[in-house]
């Protein structure tokens, strides 16, 4: 069949695509994010017959759904981030498979159970331990059946090992090929090197943010902290005390942005979304875990306002269990 597999490049991404890919092997595959998949589905070949997308949030709706309706051909569509409040899925023609208390690697094994290659649950555990989505019932129960220190090792390998290509779109591929037969990361001896050396990057970046991060109110922020910009946020928020911690990246006319807390008295998705906005740029995620691509000099003024809207969530919250 000519189909595709499209979905997001980090760990969970990577091993629901595997999954997806174990059963349909003669697929081609394609990487893409929130913000750049309506660029992905307008570029799509309508010689395509069936189309998978896996772990990619959906930003914008109606630029979504025009997308979708152009494409003729079978499309289904797995993800477990909070969708916009627009969201109608009468208006699709897709098969909708969504929940946000499991990861996208979890909901590809549930959907694809039945054809999939046994060993693939190592591959669907792996991503669910990357994504902190490993408890769920369904992901305990199969973890019971395998030693839970080698799945978290792998995990570790393949998410710290990602890190080096993640801009190289050609070797994850080729990596979520080699994860379809079934292989554990520490088997491919790319991602175990540069697991390795990552390790020690991130070591140096933790130390670095200790005397680089800056501070706004509950929010703390490091620029540039040379490394992954999600481990970056949270060890901004740790070292900080802050309740939310952000990582930024300056790339060519762009900002990069990841965003940590573990609060639970906050959600910010529904923040980041209304923040990048209003600064020509757009944001999403999950309540602890949420992203955003904004132009470069409106940076000062996301971070600001970002700022004030954790302050008022929580000010708003204080007076309703006041």
């Amino acid at each position: 069949m000519n189909g595709l597999i499209i979905t997001h490049g980090d760990a969970d991404g990577v091993c629901s695509g595997a999954i997806a890919y174990n059963v349909f092997k003669d697929f081609h595959i394609v990487f893409s994010n929130p913000s750049d998949l309506p660029v992905t589905l307008r570029k799509i070949s309508r010689e395509y017959l069936k189309i998978i997308m896996s772990d990619i949030a959906i930003n914008n709706f109606e630029e979504f759904k025009e997308c979708i309706c152009g494409l003729n051909c079978e499309i289904t569509y797995i993800d477990h981030h909070p969708l916009p409040q627009e969201f109608d899925l009468n208006k699709l023609p897709v098969t909708f498979i969504h929940d946000e208390n499991a990861c996208a690697s979890e909901l590809m094994f549930k959907h694809l159970s039945r054809y999939l290659d046994p060993d693939m649950e190592r591959i669907m555990l792996i991503g669910a331990v990357a994504d902190y989505a490993d408890d769920t019932l369904y992901v305990k129960e199969i973890l019971s059946r395998w030693d839970k220190r080698s799945i978290y090792f792998e995990a570790g390998v393949l998410v710290n090992g990602l890190e080096s290509f993640r801009k190289n779109d050609e070797r994850k591929e080729e990596i979520l090929r080699f994860l379809a037969s079934g292989k554990p990361p520490s088997h491919h001896q790319g991602l175990i090197g540069a697991a390795f050396m990552n390790s020690f990057y991130e070591e140096e970046m933790r130390i670095r943010i200790k005397n680089s991060f800056k501070r706004i109110g509950k929010v703390s922020y490091v620029i540039d902290p040379k490394g992954p910009l999600g481990k970056a946020a949270t060890y901004a928020r740790s070292i900080s005390g802050a309740i939310v911690g952000i990582a930024v990246s300056i790339e060519e006319k762009k900002a990069d942005i990841s965003i940590r807390t573990e609060s639970n008295l906050i959600d910010l998705n529904l923040i980041v979304r209304n923040v990048a906005s209003k600064y020509d740029g757009s944001g999403g995620g999950h309540r602890k875990a949420a992203g955003a691509k904004i132009p470069k000099d409106r940076l000062e003024e996301f971070l600001e306002c970002f700022s004030k809207e954790v302050e008022e969530a929580l000010k708003h919250l204080h007076i309703s269990n006041g």
